[in-house]
């Protein structure tokens, strides 16, 4: 086995939906951000204090992978700490977990495996703010239970029971989901047959908003432009009211609801290309048409000591000089702490500038104005 998995739990989201992603992200280079890196910290945090069985405070301050434990980290590890906490059994932190029988040379490492009676629960902690994780039908969730039953159950008493627990403490979110043994191997049969198309010479290409979102090659993917490029010309082809781009307003309700579902990946896929390109011309490969200029440039202080004693000695008054800005309360929370009682006090959540999703989004629907005047009337 190599290091990676080819087919990795944390990418079946993608393998699983998308075959042919598997052989073309091959050909990408293996890049990480600040936000991965971020996460392999907190994770390497939490497995400390699970092993050595202290509370993430203990490690306020030092590093890990390159990141001070701050006060926003060790409040979202602790929160992540409790959780687990919750469960009684058998703990196997940072267990990597063996699921080939089902997926070729698949393993993982699963943030925390407990198992107690006939019930294995297997919890996964996530750093990110952007997207919330859901439990149920969760593909990386899946495989590491998989990958539980294949190397534990002869070891513990029969597996009957499997839960399923996403914990996102930065988005004070966390997701369960139960399903039975039966349900886990139908499931181990389904990422089977995905898993032998995704390593077929010739595997099919299958665009996805989700599948698409991180894959490493979309910008690189012909098929993901092709999909992007015939849905927004079909979409526009099948208005119902002939439009020209610059009058866009004519468009009705039934022809913006056939748009907004597209609009999401066509807009991840447009910044990928872009930064794609960026990146070739950077590295001195020519993009036909198109070359590096320098962009806007916003003035600033060569030396801002230097400028403020010279700023000192003219006209200017002292408030005229400087700017003063009281910090946020999300500011004063990562100074003062999340449960510092000024921030129940001080702050206040303000209702959120509506947006837009769609009918399967868990949030309830917000009345609309005339709905409400109307009300007022009656």
């Amino acid at each position: 086995m190599t290091e990676h998995a080819k087919l990795s739990a944390s990418g079946a989201h993608r393998w699983m939906v998308c075959s042919g992603s598997v052989a073309l992200e091959e050909t990408c280079p293996d890049v990480t951000s600040d936000y991965a890196e971020y996460g392999t910290a907190a994770h390497e945090m939490a497995a400390r204090c699970l092993k050595e069985n202290v509370t993430a405070h203990f490690f306020a301050g030092q590093s890990f992978n390159g990141y001070e434990a701050d006060t926003e980290m060790v409040e979202a590890i602790q929160r992540y700490l409790d959780y687990v906490h919750q469960h009684q059994g058998t703990l196997l932190i940072e267990q990597k977990v063996d699921f080939s029988p089902w997926v070729p040379e698949g393993f993982g490492t699963c943030d925390c495996l407990m198992i107690e009676g006939h019930t294995a629960s297997v919890i996964d902690l996530k750093m990110g703010k952007g997207v919330r994780v859901e439990a149920k039908n969760n593909p990386q969730a899946l495989l590491y239970a998989l990958g539980a039953l294949n190397e534990y159950e002869f070891i513990f008493d029969h597996i009957t029971t499997f839960k399923l627990a996403m914990v996102q403490p930065r988005l004070d979110h966390i997701s369960e989901h139960e399903i039975s043994r039966d349900e886990l191997l139908a499931f181990g049969e389904q990422a089977k047959k995905r898993a032998a198309l995704a390593l077929a010479p010739h595997a099919d290409f299958r665009p996805d908003p989700k599948a698409c979102k991180f894959c490493r090659a979309k910008a690189r993917c012909r098929a993901l432009a092709e999909r992007s490029l015939q849905v927004a010309a079909q979409e526009f082809q099948n208005v119902v009211t002939p439009i020209a781009f610059k009058d866009i307003t004519l468009l009705n309700n039934r022809d913006i609801a056939a748009l907004l579902p597209q609009l999401n990946m066509m807009a991840d896929w447009i910044k990928s290309v872009e930064a794609t390109a960026l990146q070739e011309l950077e590295q001195g490969r020519d993009i036909p048409g198109y070359k590096l200029v320098t962009g806007r440039s916003i003035r600033k202080w060569r030396d801002e000591a230097q400028a403020e004693q010279s700023l000192r000695k003219t006209h200017l008054k002292v408030a005229e000089i400087f700017t003063q800005k009281l910090v946020s309360p999300a500011q004063a929370e990562k100074l003062l702490g999340k449960k510092h009682p000024l921030l129940d006090e001080l702050a206040i959540h303000p209702q959120g500038k509506p947006i837009i999703a769609p009918k399967s989004d868990k949030r309830p629907a917000l009345r609309s104005s005339v709905e409400e005047e109307f009300k007022k009337v009656a």
